[in-house]
């Protein structure tokens, strides 16, 4: 071992938003990690409510809105048969219920300041000007990664040992390169140019999300902070400067390049003569351009999202690229981080199986060839001329796949975490309790001190297992306490999951969700264990929440949330041993630890 020699648990390769999300998820979770950065990019893109979502349980998405515009609307513009612009579709932005029904425009740059700012309040941060050269998987069984980083400040190549290698380094990832996972390609490359705008403009959508079409050419319109609008515009070939263009070798790349203004002229003329063209006869004049972008995207999917041995995976961009407008490129990054690193961790822990980790790949890719088709079908809306006949389809489309543009509508499949079978009578809501999906936020009052809370702050991400009981009407009924008999036996999943000894061996909690008054109800007299939650315990005031996922008040309803908050299994309340074996297929290897040391005390 020498002094260069530097050892981590995970070692996560780029500090954008998703290396940074999923470093600020492990030093919630207690894993050691490194994260290393060789250069900053600031990319301009839009948030969606799964993602607000996220960040809201996390306890930073308050920062953060503060740094973007909120967008509720989108429209679609087109020519009437005389040729004159005009509005041809509106509705809202998001459709699912969640807290957040709106999309937040938003510079990357802000989330990684968010980001970076949670982590070094926990006492991480980044290592910047740091550049993997190269790794090696190696017959190791404690540090089974080698890798070799280039230090650009002492201009030296340090020795780095990791059990795991996180691959966020975006679409010309050297991770996934290494590995060697080759990609599949959809569609064609496209080239944009994209700039921040203050306007002069008597559009009446000016401040709502749009897709522009007419015989001068298309744009997208996304209103952002103080005023500004963002455009995007696609740009021929010919007009890109040729260190956009890219060979052909990189044509899968989202190549961001960030020009400064005064060798930009070309790009910020491109962009105002179409938008000027295409806005006709509204006026455009643009007062102050602050920054203008282009780059070249052509859509792709990794044809696996880890190695062989799973010791290295590929998140966000560096596994899967999205078309501009779907709203994915940010987002998809996020939701993979908050799926691997739980699992992750829970296996370096020693409570999870190995086997876990498959599920990381299950679960992200499966969704993906089908959200690649909805890019091209968004791309088609975006490009097609308005002599097509299909003119109208637009906000309908978007209204049919809201669930993956808003990512609250996303289903994982069956697994040995996911148990799609549903065991008991569930009624169908927009927003139904479904094994696979999401758990819809929902607003609770706390027992404990009246205080209106959402679920997602009720859950944070702390890697643990959430036993929900919906006991709706029956808090007084004799099968509220024939479970609490069994949630505290020594056959409960508390017990088994939960060492008495050791906090940091407890990985499964409880939440008791009811209908009646929260004055009337005096948590010392629940039976126990509900009354050793005292801070788990709400008030679903008229049964909103209840009714909202379909639960009926009056049956109740036993789940298992994961620790990403979605949903792993719905039962009946009398299925506390099917809860027991649901999570065995996820912490066997701390129940085992449990019992191993309940018998070294005896």
């Amino acid at each position: 071992m020498s002094d260069l020699d530097v050892y981590t648990n995970i070692l996560i390769v780029g500090a954008g938003t998703t290396g940074l999300m999923a470093a600020a998820l492990f030093a919630r979770y207690g894993i050691a990690f490194r994260i290393i950065e060789k250069r900053a990019n600031q990319i301009r893109m839009n948030l969606h409510s799964r993602s607000m979502e996220m960040l809201h349980s996390m306890g930073l998405y308050q920062s953060l809105e503060a740094k973007g515009a909120k967008v509720r609307e989108y429209t679609f513009w087109g020519p009437d048969d005389s040729g004159r612009l005009r509005r041809t579709n509106i509705g809202p932005d998001v459709i699912n219920q969640t807290p957040f029904p709106w999309t937040l425009s938003v510079e990357e740059g802000d989330l990684g300041d968010v980001l970076i700012q949670d982590l070094g309040c926990r006492g991480c941060k980044v290592d910047y000007s740091m550049e993997l050269l190269n790794f090696y998987r190696r017959d190791d069984p404690e540090w089974p990664i080698l890798a070799f980083v280039k230090n650009h400040t002492s201009n030296v190549i340090e020795t780095w040992h990791a059990q795991f290698v996180l691959g966020c380094d975006g679409p010309r990832s050297k991770v996934r390169e290494i590995a060697g996972i080759q990609l599949d390609r959809y569609g064609d490359l496209d080239f944009w140019a994209m700039a921040k705008v203050t306007v002069n403009s008597d559009f009446p959508d000016i401040r709502r999300r749009c897709t522009i079409r007419s015989s001068h050419g298309n744009c997208l319109l996304t209103p952002c902070k103080n005023g500004s609008t963002r455009f995007v515009i696609r740009v021929p070939a010919e007009r890109m400067s040729s260190a956009e263009k890219g060979s052909p070798a990189d044509a899968q790349i989202v190549d961001f390049k960030l020009h400064q203004l005064a060798g930009s002229h070309g790009v910020v003329f491109t962009l105002n003569t179409r938008i000027k063209n295409v806005l006709m006869p509204f006026i455009f004049d643009s007062m102050d351009v602050q920054w203008v972008d282009e780059f070249a995207l052509q859509k792709s999917l990794a044809k696996r999202f880890s190695d062989e041995d799973e010791r290295v995976f590929l998140l966000g961009d560096a596994c899967h690229v999205h078309s501009l407008i779907s709203k994915q490129m940010l987002n998809g990054g996020l939701g993979d981080a908050m799926n691997l690193t739980w699992k992750l961790s829970l296996v370096l822990q020693g409570f999870g199986p190995r086997s876990l980790l498959a599920t990381y790949e299950a679960e992200r890719r499966s969704m993906l060839p089908k959200a690649l088709e909805l890019d091209s079908q968004f791309d088609r809306i975006f490009a097609v001329g308005p002599e097509d006949p299909e003119i109208n389809v637009g906000y309908y489309s978007f209204e049919e796949a809201s669930g993956y543009t808003s990512g609250c509508g996303l289903r994982y499949p069956q697994s040995k975490i996911i148990r799609e079978e549903v065991r008991t009578f569930i009624k169908r809501v927009p927003e139904t309790l479904t094994p696979g999906k999401r758990l819809p936020p929902m607003k609770l009052i706390r027992h404990m001190d009246g205080n209106e809370v959402s679920s997602l702050e009720a859950m944070p991400p702390d890697c643990s297992f959430t036993i929900l009981v919906f006991i709706g009407e029956l808090l007084q009924a004799a099968i509220l306490q024939g479970l609490a008999n069994f949630l505290a036996s020594a056959e409960s999943p508390l017990t088994c999951f939960n060492s008495v000894t050791d906090p940091h061996q407890s990985r499964v909690t409880l939440m008791l969700v009811h209908t009646s008054s929260h004055f009337e109800i005096a948590i010392p007299e629940l039976p126990r264990p509900y009354s050793s939650y005292p801070e788990n315990i709400f008030q679903d005031t008229g049964g909103k929440a209840h009714i909202a996922v379909g639960v009926p008040p009056q049956l109740g309803a036993l789940c298992c949330i994961r620790p990403d908050g979605y949903i792993g299994m719905v039962s009946n309340l009398d299925d506390g041993n099917g809860v027991k074996e649901y999570l065995r297929s996820a912490l066997d290897s701390l129940m085992e630890n449990i019992q191993n040391t309940a018998m070294e005390v005896q």
